[in-house]
């Protein structure tokens, strides 16, 4: 056969040499293949010759794989395709010589297989992708634009002109990230990925595990057809150009074997959420066939000896086996299975690795850090993630359960450290001189950058006053012949000088950033030893004082140290301060809390110059009044809930005459919809968002979306189907007397027509005011939008305390001006979110207001109930039970034809749209029954008083402002008794960033997608400060009422909550 004529969509394979009965080999046979044998490595036909012996058992299994091809998940289900826990010994299959010709279809990640190179994937207005493989929403830009919004964004962003994505040549790092949609699978140790990614796979440092991979025998045929297709049209373009590039030649199809399929098949151990594949970002990554030119450093892991594998006949499935040893630092790692030649494509991920630090392992691991620290000086990069591993070392540190080690350790406590102690201080001086070399190299280069500018701005004002006297002295009555080249060459002055004011700019940023991580990451390193008390059987007293002085200068809003009062400053002959040298510092003995206050006074001056208040930062649980002040304690925020009823009930109930001018417009738009016949008989006009949710109030616009009949598919109305309906749907709606019909977003993704509805339909009240009238726009078919709307009404329903939060809080959020996506801050549906986390989260009793799951690391649910139940989660049985029953939850939410649907844009992506659903009047009863009783009995005694939802708001506040972890944490409704979602989750599984410090939001049923996308850094950092602000407000005017000021008291209420709600002055929160 000629191997250039091959078939473009088969793959050609030779059948197995078959062992004869006496269980001998034919001699007269060129394959050397040996019986599989766990304890033997599987040797492969290397010969490159045909064999045209008889038919095996591989065209027997790809006879079948051509039939049903179940290996390959394309729903939502976990993939169980069969697999043994441990290599059988009695297992004979033989490795087939070459693979045989059988048509099938292109692979996941590798797109068709053409007869020309695919182009890569190229972005397009609405970030859709046009050629190559399908991106999911999550692994692309988060770039808001009107073609890409979201049922969630479409609920409250109406308002917000976003600008549409540019044509931009963009790919992902990464394709495939969700175990759902990867071929093959990764076990560690036999144990299976999860999709919710619990529980953690536990292991200590330096131990050794096994991974298990598995890949469908098909994908590796679709894979190698592919990759010969690529490399012939390469080689025939490279012919017909006339270049002589790296012609290699190519293989006879005929003569390919399994090792040649395999060839860099990639196990690579990472860290969690690590952005890209490849053994140059991997810990170590292992080939399970090494290429003849592999490279055999000790980071690629690469062996001269191949790794065990084998196929299993029945399946189809071809499955090894590769060693690892954990990292010497803690953390969380995964398993990826991939090509190294095609790196981005993930195959499989594994289950979430967490690495811990045993007490025996412990020293060893400190000292190995240490070293890293004196191997890695100069490079900043490296010694902050050694900074990293320290603080995560320290932090989990357990305290000593053993009495014998306890024993050995509290005799080194008072005299001498132990090996781990002295480690663990060395580590802690090699971080301070880390953080001292930043902050000389810091300020040198600010001091360079800031004379470099102003020597920029100089120019640009001699430029300017030189053009200004020439213009005086050259006016003449006519224009100069050559005024074109002087207007040109100014043009291209200026260009030049904006060009490098932005590069120094850049540059000024890029050097604040780096000095806030070096702080940040050290901060870290003092709070472990500060908060973790097992660090005390490591270091000495005196030391751990030391080391909380210097915290207490840390300032998290500020991302800065405050001047330290016990630091010796460098002065020159004029006074001015030397940062260009080695600080020393001169910490008194013993340490007291006049030490203490002094280092608290400096951050708090610091504090006072940078944000223009001293934040509080006690909770109101450490600062509650004493038994003979409750009655104060308990009038204050009852005042303050009396305030927040009244403001929603007089700005946020809806009166009778909205509600009827929405249902007169909904009507009119149905009328409309009947008369266009563009759309079928049976078309409905549904409303959702806040009009529909029970947070909307009455200047809230009608949002509404057609709702086709079953029967007919909404691909139907795709593209320009679906622009010119809904535009013949625009003439009716004019034709009706609708006032303003905006048809400028016809053309986008989901087409949207806006609209105002008079009060009266007559043409003749034309003359009506545009500011009475009703603000309508209309979309088409948004299922997830209206189950989304469900939801959320469902939550508003179940207590009038949380419809008065979401006001007050979207209220507060507008007037400090944190309310605005086009301005990169939070939208109202995002804040929605926040506040149902927290309260799904959080048991309120009385005045005390605590996590309800004890634990993070080990979730445990304690007695009671939170203050509303999760709906995507509570256990349907748990509100037909008996008063006073503990809240209970699901194990896995329900899969099937009534709960899952596939995403409307994401084809890829299954929606899991159950909640606990209260449409009977009697459900809604019983479950209000139970949240009622827990709101008055705590431990199964009768409390005093209901919840204030004054005292809520007011935890709210505190909680995102000072023990919520944005760096660790996503704010989900998904966060149950299985513990918080985690930001390195999302990174791994979504594409999501994990680096940096800012607020992550998932949706509840769009889990890819990230609410808080379209927040900046700095926008992040002035939301948080307003947290901070609220409750320092707060704080502060209780601690003036109990020191006894009457008028403050008095105030409490509708002062404090004008207050809170006051205006920002140009945005910027003062």
């Amino acid at each position: 056969e000629n191997s250039d004529e091959v078939e473009a969509t088969q793959v050609v394979s030779k059948v197995a040499d078959k062992k004869d009965n006496s269980g001998s080999l034919n001699e007269n046979r060129s394959a050397q293949v040996a019986e599989v044998d766990e304890t033997k490595m599987v040797k492969v036909n290397t010969s490159g010759e045909k064999n045209d012996g008889e038919e095996g058992d591989f065209e027997r299994i790809i006879a079948k794989l051509s039939m049903k091809q179940n290996n390959i998940r394309k729903d939502g289900s976990d993939y169980e395709a069969p697999l043994p826990e441990t290599v059988p010994s009695s297992v004979a299959t033989k490795i087939p010589k070459v693979i045989r010709s059988v048509p099938m279809s292109p692979p996941p990640g590798l797109g068709p297989l053409p007869s020309s190179p695919p182009p890569k994937p190229t972005m397009h207005e609405g970030n859709q992708v046009t050629s190559g493989s399908t991106m999911p929403r999550a692994e692309r830009p988060n770039t808001p634009s009107n073609s890409t919004d979201t049922a969630a964004e479409q609920i409250d962003n109406k308002q917000a002109a976003k600008p549409t994505a540019t044509t931009t040549k963009w790919q992902p790092k990464r394709f495939l990230t969700r175990i759902q949609e990867q071929p093959g699978k990764l076990l560690v140790n036999n144990q299976h990925a999860t999709l919710s990614g619990y529980p953690h796979f536990a292991l200590a440092t330096k131990k050794e595990f096994l991974a298990t991979w598995s890949l469908p025998l098909q994908y590796l045929q679709q894979r190698t057809l592919h990759k010969l297709q690529l490399q012939k049209q390469k080689a025939l373009n490279a012919n017909e150009e006339g270049e002589k590039g790296d012609t290699a030649p190519m293989k006879n199809p005929e003569n390919l074997t399994i090792r040649d399929a395999l060839q860099s098949l990639t196990v690579g151990l990472f860290r969690r959420g690590c952005s890209e594949n490849g053994s140059n970002h991997s810990i170590i990554s292992k080939q399970v066939v090494p290429s003849k030119n592999t490279n055999h450093d000790s980071h690629s892991g690469s062996s001269e000896n191949e790794y065990h594998f084998e196929i299993n006949d029945r399946t189809g499935i071809i499955y090894g086996t590769v060693p690892f040893y954990s990292p010497r630092t803690p953390g969380n790692v995964v398993l990826r299975l991939y090509f190294e030649d095609d790196a981005p494509v993930t195959l499989a991920t594994s289950r979430c690795i967490k690495v811990v630090v045993n007490h025996e392992d412990l020293e060893p691991t400190l000292r190995f850090i240490l070293s890293n620290f004196k191997t890695r000086k100069g490079s900043t990069g490296g010694s902050l993630s050694c900074i990293h591993s320290l603080a995560s070392v320290l932090d989990q540190l357990q305290p000593i359960i053993n009495k014998n080690d306890y024993n050995q350790h509290h005799r080194h406590r008072n005299s001498a450290m132990d090996g781990s102690g002295r480690a663990a201080w060395g580590c802690i001086c090699e971080s301070r001189k880390i953080v001292d070399s930043c902050k000389v190299d810091y300020f040198k280069k600010k001091d360079k950058l800031e004379e470099q500018l102003d020597v920029l701005d100089r120019l640009k004002e001699q430029e300017i006053a030189a053009s200004d006297s020439g213009e005086k002295d050259s006016i003449q009555p006519c224009k100069p012949s050559g005024s074109n080249d002087t207007e040109s060459e100014t043009n291209q002055k200026v260009n030049e000088w904006k060009e490098k004011k932005s590069s120094l700019m850049g540059e000024r940023a890029s050097n604040e950033r780096k000095w806030r991580e070096v702080q940040g990451a050290f901060a870290n390193v003092l709070k472990a030893v500060i908060s973790n008390d097992a660090v005390t059987t490591l270091l000495k007293h005196d030391i751990v004082m030391k080391l909380r002085l210097e915290y207490e200068l840390w300032c998290p809003l500020c991302e800065n140290f405050a001047p330290n009062p016990f630091e010796v400053v460098n002065r020159n002959e004029t006074g001015e301060t030397h940062h260009d040298k080695a600080v020393s510092i001169n910490y008194p003995h013993p340490i007291t809390n006049t030490h203490v206050n002094r280092c608290r006074k400096s951050r708090a001056k610091m504090q006072k110059e940078v944000l223009g208040f001293v934040p509080q930062t006690e909770s109101f649980a450490s600062i509650e009044c004493g038994p003979q002040q409750q009655p104060i304690y308990t009038s204050l925020f009852s005042n303050l809930s009396k305030a927040m009823e009244k403001m929603y009930n007089e700005e946020y109930v809806p009166s009778m005459e909205s509600i009827q001018k929405k249902a007169q417009a909904r009507d009119l738009t149905q009328n409309a919809v009947s008369m266009c016949d563009a759309f079928p008989q049976g078309t409905r006009v549904v409303i959702f968002g806040s009009s529909a949710n029970g947070f909307g109030s009455p200047q809230s616009d009608l949002d509404m979306c057609l709702q086709l009949p079953p029967s007919v598919s909404i691909k139907d109305f795709e593209g320009e189907d679906g622009s010119s309906a809904m535009a013949a749907l625009a003439d009716k709606l004019e034709e009706l007397g609708m006032v303003k019909v905006d048809k400028a977003r016809l053309t986008a993704r989901i087409p949207v027509i806006k609209f105002y509805c008079p009060n009266d339909s007559k043409k003749e009240s034309d003359n009506e005011d545009i500011s009475t009238m009703t603000e309508c726009d209309i979309s088409m078919q948004n299922p997830l939008a209206v189950i989304n709307t469900a939801l959320l009404r469902h939550y508003s329903a179940l207590k009038p305390e949380v419809r008065i939060l979401v006001a007050i809080i979207k209220r507060w959020a507008k007037s400090r001006d944190i309310n605005n996506p086009s301005n990169h801050t939070l939208s109202s549906y995002g804040y929605i979110i926040m506040l149902l986390h927290f309260l799904t989260t959080h048991q309120v009793n009385g005045t005390n207001i605590k996590p309800f799951y004890q634990s993070e690391e080990e979730p445990k649910q304690i007695s009671g109930c939170p203050y509303i139940p999760n709906l995507q989660w509570m256990n349907p049985h748990w509100a037909q039970s008996q008063l006073g029953t503990p809240y209970q939850e699901i194990d896995a939410q329900p899969k099937n034809q009534y709960t899952m649907m596939t995403h409307p844009s994401e084809n890829t992506f299954l929606v899991n749209k159950y909640f606990y659903q209260l449409n009977d009047e009697g459900l809604m009863m019983n479950l209000r029954r139970h949240l009622d009783y827990h709101d008055h009995h705590h431990q199964g005694q009768r409390t005093q008083s209901k919840p204030l939802v004054g005292r809520i708001l007011v935890s709210f506040f505190y909680y995102y402002a000072y023990k919520f972890d944005y760096k660790k944490h996503v704010v989900s409704l998904q966060s149950h008794r299985h513990g918080s979602i985690e930001r390195e989750a999302k990174s791994e599984h979504d594409g999501w960033k994990s680096y940096g410090q800012s607020l992550c939001i998932e949706d509840p049923f769009e889990t890819f997608y990230d609410v808080a996308h379209v927040l900046k850094p700095m926008s992040f950092q002035r939301m948080k400060r307003e947290f901070v602000l609220a409750y320092t407000k707060i704080v502060e005017s209780f601690a003036c009422t109990k020191s006894g000021c009457s008028e403050i008291e008095n105030s409490w209420g509708h002062g404090l909550l004008d207050k809170i709600c006051e205006e920002a002055v140009c945005g910027n929160g003062q």
